[in-house]
């Protein structure tokens, strides 16, 4: 059996892309994933993304950063995670 080791999990729902990634608390980054987001723009000036995409998008990123793990020599355990999300953006 594999040996633990505890990282920590930090995901950004982005704009333009959801990213999550695991880093050990030597802060060596372990394993990144990211998955594109797509923008809807109805009318010039416009910007819309469906909220139900960023729940999908980022729970594919979660999984794929946690699947590139299996080649790791230990079983890595999350022992946190931290979440940004995205801000408004201005076009003129």
């Amino acid at each position: 059996m594999p040996k633990t080791e505890y990282v920590f999990m930090g995901t950004d729902v982005g704009t333009s892309a959801v990213k999550a990634v695991l880093v050990r608390s030597d802060g060596q980054i372990v394993s990144e994933a990211s998955v594109e987001q797509t923008i809807v723009e109805p009318y010039p000036t416009w910007s819309e993304q469906d909220p139900e995409l960023w729940w999908q998008s980022t729970s594919t990123a979660i999984k794929k950063a946690i699947s590139n793990c299996a080649q790791l020599s230990y079983s890595p355990n999350v022992r946190s995670i931290g979440i940004t999300g995205q801000m408004h953006r201005y076009r003129s």
